[in-house]
C-alpha cells in the first residue's frame, strides 16, 4: 500500500495571456533580473519585460482531429500558497509545446 503525500503548501499552475495580471509578473521579473542577472534597478524596465517576455507567437485557434487547440505564446504561472513564484514562457505549437524561458523567486519553503 502506498501512502500519498500531501503538501501543506498548495501549488497552482495555470496559463495566462500576456495582458492579464501583468504587475505581479513584472515584479517577479524585476526581482529575478536583480538577483540572478545582477542588473541594476535602473536597467530594469516594463518595456524590457514586454519586449523580452511578452512578445512571441501570435495567438490563434487551430482545429485538429475535431478539437480546438489554442496556439501561440503564453505565460505558465505557478503559485505556491497563493504567491506567484515562477513564470514559464511557452509556445504552444500544433504538435508540441516549447518552453522558451523560466524564471522563479527563491523560496523560503522546504521541499520536505
Amino acid at each position: 500500500m502506498s501512502a500519498q503525500m500531501r503538501s501543506p503548501h498548495p501549488l497552482q499552475c495555470y496559463r495566462e495571456g500576456f495582458a492579464s495580471n501583468r504587475e505581479s509578473r513584472y515584479a517577479l521579473f524585476a526581482n529575478y533580473q536583480k538577483v540572478v542577472h545582477r542588473e541594476k534597478p535602473s536597467a530594469i524596465s516594463k518595456s524590457g519585460f514586454r519586449s523580452f517576455l511578452c512578445s512571441g507567437l501570435q495567438r490563434s485557434t487551430h482545429l485538429k482531429n475535431g478539437q480546438k487547440q489554442k496556439l501561440g505564446s503564453y505565460h505558465q504561472c505557478y503559485r505556491l500558497d497563493g504567491r506567484l513564484v515562477a513564470i514559464g514562457v511557452l509556445d504552444l505549437l500544433p504538435d508540441c509545446v516549447s518552453s522558451v524561458y523560466l524564471m522563479s523567486v527563491f523560496l523560503e519553503y522546504s521541499i520536505l
